[in-house]
């Protein structure tokens, strides 16, 4: 699987990209909004975006989603924040709630194994099916 991710958290970044590259997965490492556009305009084959909410720049994690939702539906979005995951009423309302949308708290899912736990179950033959899965029970996580 090929996934892009949003972090300007350096460390954090650098952590999410080797859990995932060394479960398989190719990915490419943004440190904003602006730059991880620029990514998808030129890279066609990302199926995954991994992003933090609160991020500086022009536009914060959920702008960007709603951006992906509207310019690439088809990319699936984890996104993860170091605060409460947002209600569906904080999500922009251009955002539809579709599949392949989940929503994790920072140290939940950075600090606790379900990042490892979530990149494994992704290398399935249905990876966004078991990501779904993989997700459920998971505390502090919810699909949006």
């Amino acid at each position: 699987m090929f996934a892009l991710t949003v972090e300007d958290e350096f460390l954090i970044s650098e952590y999410l990209r080797a859990i995932l590259e060394s479960n398989g997965h190719m990915v490419i490492a943004t440190f904003g909004a602006d730059e991880a556009i620029e990514v998808l305009e030129r890279v066609r084959d990302i199926q995954l975006v991994i992003t933090d909410i609160n991020m500086p720049g022009s536009m914060d994690g959920l702008r960007l989603a709603a951006a992906i939702r509207d310019r690439w539906p088809p990319i699936h979005l984890i996104v993860v924040t170091g605060l409460a995951p947002p209600n569906r009423n904080e999500l922009p309302s251009d955002m539809p709630a579709k599949k392949g949308m989940l929503a994790i708290a920072k140290e939940v899912g950075v600090g606790s194994g379900t990042v490892q736990h979530i990149a494994r179950e992704m290398r399935g033959e249905r990876p966004f099916e078991d990501l779904n899965n993989a997700a459920k029970g998971v505390e502090g996580s919810r699909r949006v």
